[in-house]
């Protein structure tokens, strides 16, 4: 193995050469992207560029040719392994997951592109310090994948690849942090936690596009769209739901048709819109001609019958599996709280204190008022500590944070040029509805928007063989 020396930054590291699987690689693994690291192990980057990139003393070969690209012109992969919101060591290109690369092909045939791969590290909801205190509660797990962005443009002539082509990617929670970062670009937003972990201040952290596999996103609303998805529809439940369980979807259902057509959503002349019953209307239409795509590019004959409508869909591809609410769940305490309530939970928090976990959504904590008169001891639980943490200054400052429309509707920020979302149609994890207003709302923007349901598939990495591969040599020749 020969190694060489680069000066980077913030770091002193060496480039390492290898090849596997008919790829020709350098590597620099364990780069420290921030001066002021609460957690080290994840404020990291590791950095793979095609052998044909570099020198033999490390320097940056300019005219070296990979693939259809020189080490000037090759589109930058930045890779966020976040799921859960969970806090993440970047990827190394010899992890073999499913789930990493999948049926896009290994990352061994990224580089074989001439793509530079970025596999980027980043805190998450659990991290604690060195005094069990919480680390890593929005936003900074977006912050520190901005920190990432700017340390690679500091770097820009000791690290081969294109900076003005930074093409971020992710899958469920991943994928709602690589829509962040297309939507968030160079937001002063940030500036706080960016400067507290030393981060280079004087770079841009917009990016190109953005790769967003069954993203976790808009959580503030995620449960309204869960329910209007899968408000006919308890089998993948078990023991089904109870009866304040299926009143309070019946709330977040409407409400959900209130929230999409208040989005004013309009593409090509055309308005996005959903019927008073939540089963008409243009919007619903959207999303049923995109199952019915989808099952189209892989099968051929007659449609099957269950394709004529979303309940049916649900019911017999589709099954609901989380209960109501499931992102913004029922907890009168710390026990029983969803993965989403650790996410915008207090910074400095021990995961004793009773704020390590936070209601956030005060669509949930409405909806629990309004049946107070039927459910008076679900209203006696819950509603106080809902209301109270949903409403505070700080939970509301962390739920716009994680939130791609607080920047697309402001329109302050710059945003990724192209995008590209895919979803399984069996993907439960969230509401399809979600995905769908998300990308009609981006195209309604102007931005190059590609959306797929990959028939058959689940969460995570929603794809066809080789398309990823195909848009990212699309989008950057």
């Amino acid at each position: 193995m020969e190694k060489k020396n680069i000066c980077l930054d913030l770091n002193n590291t060496v480039w390492e050469k290898e090849s596997a699987l008919g790829a020709r690689y350098c590597k620099a693994e364990g780069v420290l992207y921030c001066h002021s690291s609460t957690a080290p192990d994840k404020q990291r980057l590791n950095i793979y560029v095609p052998v044909e990139y570099l020198n033999g003393d490390g320097t940056v070969n300019r005219s070296g040719r990979c693939g259809g690209y020189t080490a000037e012109t090759a589109p930058i992969l930045y890779i966020n392994g976040i799921g859960l919101y969970l806090g993440k060591v970047p990827y190394k290109i010899t992890e073999k997951d499913d789930t990493l690369a999948g049926k896009n092909g290994w990352y061994y045939d990224y580089v074989k592109q001439g793509y530079v791969i970025v596999f980027a590290g980043a805190r998450g909801k659990d991290d604690l310090d060195e005094n069990s205190l919480a680390v890593g509660k929005a936003p900074v797990g977006l912050s520190d994948l901005k920190a990432g962005v700017r340390f690679l443009r500091r770097n820009k002539d000791k690290i081969p690849g294109d900076t003005d082509k930074i093409i971020s990617s992710g899958m469920s929670a991943g994928g709602a942090m690589s829509i962040l970062l297309a939507a968030s670009g160079n937001s002063d937003k940030f500036d706080y936690h960016l400067k507290a972990m030393g981060a280079v201040m004087d770079e841009r952290d917009d990016v190109f596009a953005s790769q967003a596999y069954c993203p976790i996103t808009d959580l503030d609303r995620a449960d309204t769209a869960y329910e209007f998805m899968y408000i006919n529809d308890d089998n993948g439940i078990a023991n089904g739901m109870g009866a304040f369980n299926k009143a309070l979807s019946e709330k977040l259902f409407s409400e959900y048709i209130s929230y999409l057509n208040g989005r004013n959503i309009t593409v090509g002349g055309v308005s996005y819109t959903l019927g008073a019953d939540g089963r008409s209307g243009s919007f619903y239409d959207y999303i049923l001609g995109k199952f019915v795509s989808s099952y189209r590019a892989e099968n051929d004959g007659p449609l099957p019958s269950f394709l004529s409508s979303l309940d049916t869909i649900v019911k017999n591809h589709n099954h609901r599996s989380k209960a109501c609410p499931c992102f913004d769940s029922l907890f009168s305490g710390g026990e029983g709280a969803s993965v989403e309530c650790g996410v915008f939970g207090r910074m400095r928090s021990k995961p004793t204190d009773p704020d390590f976990k936070r209601h956030f959504s005060p669509s949930v904590a409405e909806q629990i008022a309004a049946l107070k008169d039927r459910f008076q001891g679900e209203y006696d639980e819950y509603y106080k500590l809902y209301k109270a943490q949903s409403e505070s200054e700080d939970v509301k400052e962390q739920v716009a944070l994680y939130n791609p429309y607080t920047y697309l509707d402001e329109g302050k920020t710059r945003v990724a040029s192209k995008i590209r979302i895919c979803v399984g149609s069996m993907d439960s994890a969230t509401s399809t509805a979600v995905s769908a207003q998300l990308a009609l709302t981006l195209a309604s923007r102007g931005i190059d928007t590609e959306y797929e349901i990959m028939w058959g598939q689940g969460h995570t990495d929603a794809d066809r063989e080789g398309e990823f591969i195909a848009w990212v040599n699309r989008i950057s020749k």
